[in-house]
Parts: C-alpha cells; sequence; structure tokens
C-alpha cells in the first residue's frame, strides 16, 4: 500500500482495528488502489467522471461521486473496483480517495495553493519553510498527515493576516445542532471516504443516503468536542457503536445496510441492539406495504419465522418495547396489537383531534334559513360556474354551513363537484379566513384553478406546514394556521401521519372540510395513501361527523361514466361505447407496446399532448426491455415522439423538448416582485432549452429552461435535474387528482393490494373525452371484482371511546333558540 494510506484509525472501545474493505451482504469484486496524478475532473450533478496517470504511467478513467472532490493536477491514492462499461471500457469506480502528498515543501505546496482560498503558492512555501524550521522533518511529516486526513483544521496565521479556509468559501455557515446545514462542510467528503473505506456494505448506498449520513454523523461527532481524535475517526466509531441507530432518521439506510455492518462488527444476532432494530424492521415493512397501522402477533410472528426461525417472538417484542420503538395494546380479546410508535403516537394525537372538533363547534352560519342560503349560492354559483348547483350540492353547503361540528367531508365520485361547491362557497363566506391544500402538486394545482378567482391559492400539504425534508413541520400545535377553514381535497391520499399534522395546525376553533372518494356504501373509492392509514374511511365512520355525499358526475358521460360505474360496483362488462374502447386482449409488450404508442400519438396530435397520459399501475423496469411498466413506456414514447433531440449534457436520458414530470417541492428563487417562484411534485412541462455551467469542471447545465403546462417558463437548476422525469406515461399512483381528455390505460394482473377496483377506478375516472382499456377481459374483471384489503387501524376505536357519550350531553345541554333555524 502506498505510504499516506493508513488514516491513523483508532479502534472502536472494546472492538478491534477492521481490515480495510471488507464486504456487505454479497462478495464484491476485490479493491485496487491506484496512485496518479488526476488529470481531468468532469461533474454531472452528483457523480463525476476524469482520468488518472497512474505511477505505472498508464491512463486510468475515473467514476464516482469522490471524483467530483479531487483537483486537476494534484496526486491522489484512489481505491475502487475496476467495472467493465459498456461503452466506456474499464474504469475504476472510486470508493475512496487520499491525496499522496509527499513529505517535501514542494509536494505539499502544491496541495496547500490548490486547496485552500487565500494561499497562493509563494505563501505556502513561506508557511512549509517555517514549519520546517520549528519542527524539522517531523513537524513536517505531522503536517503532512494533517493534510491528507483532516486539511480544515490547518490555519495559517503565523505567517498571514489573510482569512483562509479549506473548500468551497461561498459555501453557507454550518450549525452543528443542525445537520441539514453541514451539507457544504469540508469535513462530510473525508468521514464519506472513511465511512466507504471501513464499512464495505455503506457502497451500496444511495450518494444522497450516504451524505446524509455522513451529514448526521459529523453532528453527533462535533457534538461530543473530542479534541484527541480526527472528527473522521470519530464520527465512523459513533456508527460503528451502533450501526442500527441510523436507521430511524436516514432515508435509504435501512436493516439490511445496518445489520451488514453488524454483522462485520461481529455484534451477535440476539444483541439487545440488533433485536431491538429487527423487530422495528419487521414491523414497519408490514405496515409499509400494506397501509397497517398495526400488525396482529400472528403477522409478526410469521414475518420473524421466515426472517430469524431461531429468535424468540417475545424476547424481540420485549427488547423493543423497552426500547420504545414498538407500543403494544390488546384488543377487547386478549390480542396484541403491535405499533410503531410513530404511527401509535399519530394516531392516539388524531382522535383527540378529531374528538375535539366534533364536540366543540360554533357553526359557520347562524340564522340563515335554507331557502335563504340556497337564493344567494344560485346567484353566486351562476356567476362563477356559469350554471346552478344542484339541490344535492346546494344541500351539502347548507349543511357544513349550519353543523355544530367543525369537521365536515364531502364525498363523491370523480367530476361530481366538490372542487366546484368549495369555489362557491369559499365566495359565499368571503368573511372568513380560508386555506386550501391537497396531498400532491397536481391535485393543488386543480384546487387552485377552482379558487383562482376568489383571490385564493392551493398548495400541497407538505408545503402549507412548512415541512422539512428530515422531517417535522414548522406549522404545528405551538405555531398553528391562521385559517378558520381548512379545504383539503384528495383526502383519501394523506398517510395517517400526514392527516395528523393537519389537524395539529389548526386553532381550536377551526373547521376542516375533506374532500374525498374513500367509497361509500360497501362500493369502491379510489386509492388510499401509500403509507399507513385509511383515515377518510375511518372518519365517515364516526358519529357526528358533517358527511354529505353527491352522486351526479359532471365531468365524464355517456359510456364512461357507465364503465366508472361498473367498476364501483366490482363488476366489468368489458363492451365498447361511446368515448370507451376495450382491446379484449394484452399481448406481451414486445408484439403490442407499439399498438398502445400509436394510439397515443395519435391522440396526442388531435388533442396536444399535455391532454393525453398513458397510465399504468406499475413504474419499475428496465427502459430498454419492452415490458407494461412506465419506465419503459415513457423512454419509448420519448423515442417516438422526440427522436432527434439534443441531449442535455450530465444526463442519461433528457433531451430538449422532451416531456417532464418534477418529482419534488422545491422554491427556484424570486421573481421580479420578490415573490417566492415554487414548483410542485407533479407540475409537467416540456424542457426548451439549457444553459452550460459557467466552471468548466460541470459539464452538465448550469439550469434547463422549462415551459409549465400551466404557462409558466422556469429555470430548473442543473443540479437537481435528478429530480425530473419522463412524463408520457404515468402511473395510476401519480395521476390521481388529475384528469386528461384522453387517457390510455394499461391494466396486467398483480396482487389484490396492488391491482384492485380501488386502482381500476381511479385510473379509468382520469378521461373526460375518451378512455382506451388496455386488459386480457378475464383479468380486467378479476381486478374489478377485487376488493382493497383490509387495514389495520385503530383510530375510530379511539375516537369512540368517549364520543358518543360526550354527544349526547352536548345535545341534552343544547337549546333550540341557538340553533340555525330553517
Amino acid at each position: 500500500m502506498p505510504k499516506g494510506l493508513g488514516f491513523g484509525f483508532k479502534a472502536v472501545a472494546g472492538e478491534s482495528a477492521l481490515p480495510l474493505g471488507f464486504g456487505g451482504m454479497a462478495k464484491p469484486s476485490p479493491d485496487e488502489t491506484h496512485v496518479g496524478i488526476v488529470k481531468s475532473v468532469a461533474i454531472y450533478g452528483d457523480w463525476a467522471v476524469g482520468s488518472m496517470d497512474t505511477q505505472e504511467r498508464e491512463s486510468l478513467k475515473i467514476t464516482g461521486s469522490a471524483v467530483a472532490h479531487l483537483k486537476e493536477g494534484l496526486e491522489y491514492a484512489l481505491t475502487g473496483r475496476m467495472k467493465v462499461h459498456p461503452s466506456h471500457g474499464v474504469q475504476l469506480d472510486v470508493v475512496s480517495f487520499e491525496p499522496h502528498i509527499q513529505p517535501d515543501v514542494p509536494s505539499m505546496a502544491r496541495f496547500i495553493a490548490a486547496n485552500f482560498t487565500g494561499i497562493g503558492k509563494k505563501l505556502a512555501e513561506k508557511y512549509l519553510t517555517k514549519v520546517k524550521d520549528e519542527g524539522g522533518d517531523e513537524g513536517l511529516e505531522a503536517l503532512r498527515l494533517k493534510l491528507v486526513n483532516e486539511p480544515w483544521t490547518v490555519t495559517f496565521e503565523s505567517v498571514s493576516n489573510r482569512k483562509t479556509s479549506f473548500g468551497d468559501k461561498n459555501a453557507p455557515p454550518a450549525d452543528s445542532d443542525n445537520p441539514a446545514t453541514l451539507a457544504d462542510s469540508p469535513e462530510i467528503p473525508y468521514i464519506e471516504r472513511m465511512l466507504a473505506t471501513k464499512f464495505g456494505a455503506l457502497r451500496e448506498l444511495k450518494a444522497a443516503a450516504m451524505k446524509l449520513l455522513a451529514m448526521t454523523l459529523c453532528s453527533q461527532a462535533k457534538a461530543l468536542k473530542d479534541e484527541t481524535r480526527p472528527i473522521t475517526e470519530v464520527a465512523t466509531a459513533l456508527l460503528a457503536k451502533d450501526p442500527y441507530s441510523p436507521m430511524r432518521t436516514i432515508p435509504g439506510y435501512g436493516f439490511r445496510s445496518a445489520d451488514a455492518i453488524g454483522k462485520a462488527l461481529n455484534i451477535p444476532r440476539d444483541a439487545p441492539v440488533r433485536l431491538t432494530a429487527l423487530a422495528s424492521f419487521l414491523v414497519m415493512e408490514e405496515c409499509d406495504s400494506a397501509g397497517h397501522v398495526f400488525v396482529g402477533e400472528p403477522q409478526l410472528r410469521n414475518r420473524l419465522a421466515k426472517t430469524e426461525p431461531m429468535i424468540s417472538l417475545e424476547t424481540l417484542i420485549e427488547y423493543a418495547t423497552e426500547s420504545g420503538n414498538l407500543r403494544i395494546e390488546e384488543d377487547e380479546r386478549g390480542n396484541r396489537r403491535i405499533y410503531p410508535a410513530k404511527l401509535y403516537e399519530a394516531e392516539v394525537r388524531l382522535a383527540e383531534d378529531l374528538h375535539g372538533m366534533l364536540v366543540s363547534a360554533k357553526p359557520l352560519l347562524r340564522r340563515r334559513t335554507y331557502e335563504q342560503f340556497r337564493t344567494k349560492a344560485i346567484e353566486v354559483s351562476q356567476r362563477l360556474l356559469g350554471y346552478e348547483l344542484d339541490e344535492d350540492q346546494m344541500k351539502a353547503l347548507y349543511g357544513i354551513a349550519t353543523s355544530e361540528s367543525r369537521l365536515h367531508v364531502v364525498t363523491a365520485g370523480p367530476g361530481c363537484g366538490k372542487t366546484a361547491i368549495m369555489e362557491v362557497f369559499s365566495a359565499m363566506m368571503s368573511h372568513k379566513d380560508w386555506a386550501f391544500a391537497a396531498p400532491t402538486g397536481k391535485a393543488a394545482k386543480v384546487l387552485s384553478a377552482r379558487v383562482e378567482r376568489n383571490g385564493y391559492s392551493a398548495s400541497t400539504l407538505h408545503s402549507l406546514l412548512k415541512g422539512s425534508p428530515e422531517g417535522g413541520f414548522m406549522v404545528n400545535r405551538n405555531s398553528p394556521l391562521g385559517c378558520q377553514i381548512l379545504v383539503v381535497d384528495e383526502g383519501t391520499m394523506p398517510t395517517l401521519s400526514l392527516f395528523e399534522a393537519a389537524t395539529a395546525a389548526l386553532r381550536p376553533d377551526a373547521h376542516l372540510i375533506i374532500l374525498g372518494d374513500p367509497g361509500v356504501d360497501g362500493l369502491a373509492g379510489q386509492l388510499p395513501s401509500i403509507g399507513a392509514g385509511r383515515v377518510l374511511s375511518d372518519i365517515i365512520r364516526l358519529p357526528g361527523v358533517d358527511h354529505h355525499h353527491l352522486t351526479a358526475t359532471k365531468r365524464n358521460s355517456g359510456a364512461i361514466l357507465e364503465t366508472v360505474n361498473q367498476i364501483r360496483q366490482y363488476s366489468l362488462a368489458c363492451e365498447d361505447g361511446p368515448g370507451v374502447a376495450f382491446s379484449h386482449s394484452l399481448p406481451s409488450a414486445e408484439s403490442y407496446f407499439e399498438t398502445v404508442a400509436g394510439k397515443y400519438v395519435e391522440r396526442a396530435q388531435a388533442n396536444g399532448i399535455e391532454n393525453v397520459v398513458l397510465l399504468m399501475s406499475r413504474r419499475n423496469g428496465a427502459a430498454d426491455e419492452p415490458s407494461w411498466c412506465t419506465d419503459y413506456a415513457n423512454a419509448r414514447l420519448r423515442d417516438l415522439l422526440n427522436p432527434h433531440a439534443i441531449k442535455i449534457p450530465g444526463t442519461a436520458s433528457l433531451h430538449v423538448n422532451d416531456r417532464i414530470v418534477i418529482r419534488d417541492n422545491m422554491t427556484l428563487g424570486e421573481d421580479e416582485e420578490g415573490m417566492d417562484i415554487r414548483v410542485v411534485n407533479g407540475d409537467t412541462g416540456t424542457i426548451i432549452r439549457f444553459q452550460p455551467h459557467n466552471d468548466p469542471k460541470h459539464r452538465g447545465p448550469q439550469y434547463v429552461v422549462i415551459k409549465l403546462d400551466d404557462g409558466r417558463f422556469i429555470q430548473f437548476p442543473g443540479d437537481s435535474l435528478k429530480d425530473l422525469q419522463h412524463s408520457y406515461a404515468a402511473t395510476v399512483h401519480m395521476a390521481q387528482g388529475s384528469e386528461y381528455k384522453d387517457v390510455m390505460l394499461v391494466m396486467t394482473p398483480g396482487q389484490a393490494s396492488f391491482m384492485n377496483a380501488n386502482m381500476f377506478l381511479t385510473g379509468a375516472s382520469r378521461a373526460r373525452e375518451g378512455l382506451w382499456i388496455y386488459g386480457d377481459d378475464a383479468e380486467l374483471r378479476k381486478i374489478a371484482a377485487t376488493k382493497l384489503p383490509a387495514r389495520n387501524t385503530t383510530l375510530v376505536e379511539r375516537v369512540n371511546v368517549n364520543l358518543p357519550e360526550t354527544l349526547s350531553n352536548i345535545e341534552d345541554a343544547g337549546s333550540e333558540e341557538d340553533r340555525p333555524k330553517g
């Protein structure tokens, strides 16, 4: 091994030092270390490629996120695995890097001048001469090791009054108490380097997860204020002490990654720290996959038997409950319910909030008869909508206005006017403070289009509550919303935790109006939340909730409506009609996709590509292997619709004139009036052009210009292009809350938890004018007949513990003159 490759890593207390590069769960190819001068570096977002001239005078291609931290012209020792790329040949996938600094003044001066701001070559040589004069060769060697392992600790006050720093001088200041502010700290790539070298399993983590792990450990290490060891060593020792703890806070760092490290550290399989993590993993995985808030004992026993058959369930539960990671309750029959602690606490708090909304409220409107209200509603609806609300819609609004509950629900199928009546109601009740939100950006845009004429706009719930990427919300019980009425559209989609965050953010007298289609009276509804809970379905079962159901559709009609209504009743005739066509069979994508694509291109040319969508139930698959998934469909449709476009450098598949969807909520600076320029998850548009980066090392664009379908032009940052995806085809989940003129819907077989009437109904009801359904008739009927599997929740039970008695007491105490007449 070349000189300087040892990091001086001390063993964790009670452990022996580990060999470098021990593996994870699978045996990777062996590491190789190459020393040489880096000749070129090209950065593409969070990835980089380059070349090195090795000591053997060979040119070596290098790749990986670590390459972005290398300086051209300097010598490094690079460690990684050799891979053969089908297009670019043999290259080193760099896992860790170390400056290869010779213990002499010229070599060290070159490194200092290249990496420290405010220090040139002459000043560096002056400083090094002083160090050698005072400490000799030993002093120079001590400095060399500092430059290799912790260069940010080196200062130059002895030779200069200039302000100097290692790394990016423009990086924002870091706060050790807030890991999110440490992203640009100079220690982070060195901690990543140490983690990747020390723990082979971490090499499988995505770059974003690895960086967040390094930031978290850096924050914890700084808090210890251990000045006897380098921070890289302290941070890595923290992970070695308990590799399971980051599971709770680092997305993408799961039990399998932690357990691979635990195994390499010889942590016993029955160690309490491991069993606690295993229990949390098994329970949470079951909840995530099935939407449960808790799992029953038989469910957990089965999962444990498949995973760790030698471990006792009682032992597992004991450690997990003692740690606080799990909560246990018994039902009336003595059966144990096992909850992840976070879901348990969220359900308890939400139940308390809902109970309070059902038992203590003043109506929004007093002393107004129905006829008076109806006359006003007719006038406002004609002015805003161009037509009168129907009788059921007006009765629903009057019911909301005069209800003594603060919890209101309007359920209806797609196109029945749920958002239209909110447009009318907000205009009629303009003296109240309103807020509007939806779980996704696309749904929020649809809601905004309804209420903007009244001076309102809608946002995602996450944005309204000022959520952070690390979790938590700035708008909460201690800092609530100022509105008197909050309207939440697409109410089947929010998870238990998001619903609880919304009710927590309401002031004590505020009303909540939820719009959605959970399915009532035993009929199918739209898709529930991807995560835990079935909150809206539970809410409409509560006594005292102000629930109104609409049935007359305003969006689709004829055969589209008939098809949707059949699916709602768990049946399907598979008969063509005006605006609806069935394929009656579904051959392989290899032989039949071009037929579906041809229909898509035809409708896009007729109605505009923004009014057409190809919907599928599945997303993941190979972009170059035909299958019924959106990954392949998007790649193929892009080739058909935009075949000779200019490729955007630094991306795998984005081109000028591509149709894209933004997959994150972002603020892109301010406009000329000082207002935030916001985009939301689900915004769609077309790439117009890209701007090359000012820094020649950055080969990706500085930004791309996108024309959004709402008419805005935005500059989308080049380092966030991973948040852009093609949007020619979309999953049914992603399309929920949207509507299109023409929908091509591909339905393939699957498990009942995934392919069911709710999935089918949601996809089919996106169409306004044309619906093409591709699938085998027998499979389509099977999917339409499949009910959504039950989800384990106890929300209704918790609210109902004291609610009936409370409502009865309120009713007995109420006086007739205080109640609205009419």
